[in-house]
């Protein structure tokens, strides 16, 4: 599934499309974050944006009603924090 997809599925009605969407796109941060270093430096700028485009719907997933969603949230955005890349994109 492409980020587009994934960041499309984080509004689906059902709570566990929600939080497979949250932790596949994860998967996906981790995929590159080790890919990084053999790939193009287009590829990974243009994987960057599109991650910055996910954060905000992460984000908005921290009031879902599903609690189990609000947990994939939190697990999905401290990951992303740890592979440096949601520090610089989620305003203060």
């Amino acid at each position: 599934m492409s980020l587009t997809g994934i960041m499309g599925a984080l509004k689906d009605s059902e709570w566990r499309v929600r939080k497979g969407a949250i932790n596949r796109l994860v998967e996906h941060c981790k995929y590159y974050h080790w890919f990084n270093l053999t790939c193009s430096t287009m590829t990974v700028a243009e994987f960057h944006d599109e991650v910055r485009m996910a954060i905000p719907g992460i984000m908005a997933c921290l009031r879902d009603s599903a609690w189990r969603v609000r947990q994939a949230a939190i697990n999905g955005l401290s990951s992303l924090a740890v592979y440096r890349m949601c520090c610089l994109f989620v305003p203060f």
